[in-house]
């Protein structure tokens, strides 16, 4: 097509340049130029037509995935929001003390009859260092951790799951010490809080 069109450019230059010349003044000639001049017509408007028609789906398709981008975004920050929502929500307060830095240990009797499935503790004004902690259970069983982790003021353990599916906890038992290079501290005590994320309804409980 390109070959036709640079064809017929070719004999319309020549034709301006010599409108004399004998052969351009032939019927045949004329006529073989008239309908070159309406195929290329033809040619240039299936050109720009194509042209539309190609522009046309491009911004379809980019509409269509620029809808579905900003449909994928919203659903994931509502699962966000939602799973935020349900952090919150069932993260509890067990029970708190205030605990001797200088003792040691401590251990705190829950009264809290719920089932939980995993348990982080939060250090009070004080900054300290959990070593080892004991869960007791409702059912008997026993489960021995081992944290070393050490806690700056108000920090918090990671989560720590309990064995089983979820568990009724009556007593806790914590090893701690005061923070290895901190030997002089405003106060040789601090609070210890334990949170709870309660057990999903219809959790078997140990």
């Amino acid at each position: 097509m390109v070959n036709t069109i640079g064809f017929y450019s070719c004999l319309k230059s020549l034709k301006n340049s010599y409108p004399n010349y004998e052969i351009f003044s032939c019927n045949y000639v004329s006529e073989f130029l008239n309908s070159l001049s309406n195929f290329v017509a033809i040619i240039n408007l299936k050109f720009i037509i194509m042209k539309k028609v190609i522009i046309s789906m491009l911004l379809a398709i980019a509409m269509s995935f620029g809808a579905v981008v900003a449909q994928s975004t919203q659903s994931m920050s509502k699962k966000s929001e939602s799973a935020m929502t349900q952090d919150k929500s069932s993260w509890v307060q067990v029970c708190e003390k205030k605990v001797s830095l200088k003792a040691g240990h401590d251990e705190l009797m829950i009264k809290d009859s719920n089932k939980f499935q995993a348990i982080k503790v939060k250090a009070g004004d004080q900054p300290i260092t959990i070593t080892d902690v004991k869960l007791f259970y409702k059912s008997g069983a026993t489960q021995d951790i081992s944290l070393n982790t050490a806690l700056s003021a108000n920090g918090v353990t990671k989560a720590i799951d309990l064995s089983g599916a979820s568990q009724v906890i009556t007593k806790i038992d914590f090893k701690y010490k005061s923070p290895e290079g901190m030997t002089s501290m405003k106060e040789d005590n601090t609070k210890l809080t334990v949170m709870g994320l309660e057990a999903s309804p219809g959790t078997a409980s140990r």
